[in-house]
């Protein structure tokens, strides 16, 4: 397996971190439970995941859905207190691989569409976001 550094924090093309991206945008609750039988889950249907890893300390997996199918509707990644990595780093490799962010209407928030399926959101320093493709930030310009 690749090891995630402060120079390649993602799988080529990908939004999601080098070792820790077994779960996507659209997977199931499920799938979640199977990939990380010691998370702590909580009665609003999110889960909270703690990393052993070089960039990233935890991840929060929100779903959506009705009761019977629930899906991963967004995740909120966070930077490890001694991770290399700064909200700057992560701003220019997203530039990098998805081209400049979206116009926003508030200073310091980016917002790129990586795939159909898949926003990318930053709005909060040491924080990243992925979320449903359908997803447009409230603050985002509607140019865009």
């Amino acid at each position: 397996m690749a090891e995630a550094t402060a120079n390649t924090p993602f799988l080529p093309g990908s939004v999601y971190p080098v070792g820790i991206d077994k779960i996507h945008i659209g997977s199931t609750r499920e799938q979640v439970a199977e990939a990380f039988p010691n998370a702590k889950w909580t009665e609003d249907d999110y889960v909270s995941v703690q990393f052993n890893h070089t960039l990233f300390s935890s991840a929060a997996y929100y779903f959506s859905g009705d009761k019977k199918k629930r899906y991963v509707s967004s995740i909120l990644f966070f930077f490890g207190s001694k991770s290399p990595l700064t909200t700057d780093a992560i701003k220019n490799r997203f530039s990098i691989l998805f081209g400049p962010p979206a116009a926003t209407s508030r200073r310091g928030e980016n917002w790129w569409r990586a795939t159909p399926r898949e926003v990318i959101v930053m709005d909060v320093p040491g924080t990243y976001s992925v979320r449903l493709g359908s997803y447009v930030p409230y603050w985002a310009s509607t140019n865009h």
